[in-house]
């Protein structure tokens, strides 16, 4: 890839990956500016709790099958992307059943340890994630406008039934499981629109349970998945630990202050997806990875000032009393997150990685995460909140240092 072509493929088409993968980011971002505008911090707290089960679950999905079926689809290997998609419905199948088991089992004993908001949740997970794959597929093939307009397509119609739900009901855990659902039925109209030929063609060939168990392709899902597992559930731990804790009230400011902090991050992380392909083949160099590192350190730095003057001069700022920190640790460590995202999600689709370098490094990091959280319960509300924030940037430092030095290099001289 020439400078020249370099420079104009991510003009044309980091925007539309901007677009594509920063929408759920922004939809959950609205509605918490919107609860917290009308509504109260409770019921922030109470809205983030069910996205993050949502999310959780996924984690079970080989949600990481993903950079497999990026690769499969960039070598024309329809029957392995067929074969994803029972390997990630059988993991949320049984993910959902372990789930089911407990809620009922509680029904029984009278404790309530499952919310009835999980149990649907999970039950929505079971095809809102096989058919995800559909992202993928798109990704492989750099169809970036058509994953774009689908993408708002999907979003903007969640966001209004989520809003018009809230609206009608009033009703928190109604509104955030209306709009989980109707991404999930986009999941399922756009797999069968752009897989589903291709599903029937090799379907016959790729169900069994286990013919997908000893698959490389799963395997490979699974390792990676595993080596995502616990960093992904530090996304959500650290809520789920506050809510518990310090009450729903101070999970909405932390809610609002950390989203708000990532908010700009999540949106151009995705820009960087139009060169998954091109990482089949190389890991990008060291010299690109301290570029990103550098300007986004910088670009960090000035969100901060940008942020200050906000408390200053804007009345709605208010809302953020007591967790301004947790922004400004946020906008900081924007540098070492994103060239960690750049490095890691690279590592993954790379052909010639090896998964479970990745596993080791991500499974060292998250453990010392898991136990910073545990140790903030020990702190006031106040303290507990910077030391979970505090573990965003532990987190990306610790996995590209832990990584770089079991892999023994940085990344390979040229992209």
């Amino acid at each position: 890839m020439n400078k020249r072509f370099e420079i104009f493929y991510f003009l044309k088409n980091a925007p539309l990956a901007i677009i594509a993968s920063a929408l759920p980011g922004f939809v959950n971002y609205a509605v918490i500016l919107f609860l917290a505008s009308f509504f109260t911090m409770e019921d922030v707290g109470e809205f983030r709790l069910i996205v993050s089960y949502f999310m959780l679950l996924g984690l079970f999905s080989l949600k990481e099958s993903s950079k497999i079926m990026v690769r499969a689809q960039a070598l024309g290997d329809n029957e392995t992307s067929a074969a994803l998609f029972f390997a990630r419905l059988y993991t949320i199948v049984l993910t959902t059943l372990a789930v089911a088991l407990a809620w009922f089992g509680q029904k029984l004993t009278g404790h309530e340890i499952v919310p009835d908001s999980l149990m649907i949740v999970a039950l929505i997970s079971v095809f809102a994630y096989p058919t995800e794959l559909f992202l993928s597929y798109l990704q492989a093939e750099k169809r970036f406008t058509g994953l774009a307009i689908i993408s708002i397509a999907k979003y903007v119609t969640a966001l209004a039934v989520c809003m018009g739900a809230m609206i009608a009901t009033r009703d928190i855990a109604v509104s955030a499981i209306s709009m989980v659902a109707t991404m999930g039925v986009f999941n399922v109209l756009f797999y069968i629109i752009f897989l589903g030929r291709d599903f029937l063609k090799h379907a016959t060939a790729t169900w069994k349970p286990l013919s997908v168990a000893k698959s490389q392709s799963t395997h490979e899902s699974f390792t990676l998945s595993l080596a995502n597992w616990l960093p992904g559930t530090l996304e959500h731990v650290d809520k789920i630990v506050i809510g518990a804790v310090f009450g729903l009230e101070v999970l909405g400011l932390y809610t609002l202050c950390f989203s708000t902090g990532r908010f700009i991050y999540n949106a151009l992380k995705p820009a960087f997806y139009i060169y998954y392909r091109h990482f089949v083949d190389k890991l990008p160099s060291r010299k690109l990875l301290w570029l990103v590192m550098a300007s986004f350190t910088v670009f960090g730095a000035l969100l901060s000032l940008i942020f200050y003057a906000g408390t200053l001069y804007i009345p709605f700022f208010e809302k953020f009393s007591g967790g301004e920190s947790i922004v400004y640790i946020l906008f900081l460590s924007y540098g070492i997150a994103m060239a960690d995202a750049v490095y890691t999600q690279s590592y993954g689709i790379n052909k010639d990685s090896k998964s479970h370098r990745l596993l080791i490094a991500n499974t060292g990091i998250s453990l010392f995460c898991l136990l910073m959280f545990a140790g903030s319960t020990l702190a006031s509300a106040g303290i507990a909140l910077i030391i979970c924030a505090l573990h965003y940037p532990v987190r990306h430092f610790g996995t590209i240092t832990l990584l770089s030095m079991i892999n023994g290099r940085t990344a390979d001289r040229s992209l």
